[in-house]
C-alpha cells in the first residue's frame, strides 16, 4: 500500500483487495496514520488499484470514517470502480464516504 501527503491530504492508495485475507494486514498499516493525525486534516482512500471489496473490506473502510471522525478529519473515498460504487450505493455508503 502507497501514501502520499499532499498538502493537508493524506491520500492511501491500496494495491490489494479489500477482502478477508488482506484486511487485518492493511488494518495494521492504516491504524499508523493516526498515530500521528496532526500530520493530515484529511484522509483519501483512493481505489483505483482495487478490484475487489467484499464485507471486511467495507467494514476496514467504515472503521477508518469512524476514526477520522474521532479526530476531527474529514473523509473520502475516490476513483472506485463501478462494481465497488454500486456496492458502496446497497450499503448506503456513498453520502458517508464522499465517494468520487
Amino acid at each position: 500500500m502507497k501514501h502520499e501527503i499532499s498538502g493537508t491530504d493524506l491520500v492511501i492508495i491500496p494495491d490489494d483487495p479489500l477482502a478477508a485475507a488482506t484486511v487485518k494486514s492493511l488494518h495494521e498499516q492504516m491504524a499508523q496514520y493516526f498515530t500521528d493525525p496532526g500530520k493530515f486534516q484529511k484522509l483519501v482512500v483512493d481505489l483505483s488499484g482495487v478490484k475487489v471489496v467484499d464485507s471486511l473490506g467495507v467494514n476496514l473502510l467504515v472503521g477508518l470514517y469512524k476514526e477520522c471522525r474521532k479526530h476531527g478529519k474529514t473523509y473520502q473515498v475516490t476513483h472506485c470502480s463501478p462494481p465497488i460504487r454500486r456496492l458502496f450505493d446497497l450499503y448506503k455508503l456513498t453520502g458517508y464516504f464522499g465517494v468520487e
